[in-house]
């Protein structure tokens, strides 16, 4: 998986922006998954409630 994830970094762009493997993985991985989105602590972004990849089955 990594190898293809870091394929895709390499030669792909999200809305203009160079993800690294590791964010293509959080991208990919919200489409499987039920998510919630909420704002930080401090103001300045958001974080994604409920991504667990080690608990999607096959």
């Amino acid at each position: 998986m990594w190898a293809m994830l870091h394929d895709i970094e390499q030669q792909c762009e999200w809305h203009g922006i160079k993800l690294a493997d590791e964010e293509w993985k959080d991208l990919f991985s919200a489409g499987l998954v039920k998510s919630k989105v909420v704002p930080n602590l401090d103001g300045t972004g958001f974080v994604i409630l409920g991504q667990r990849t080690s608990q999607i089955r096959p």
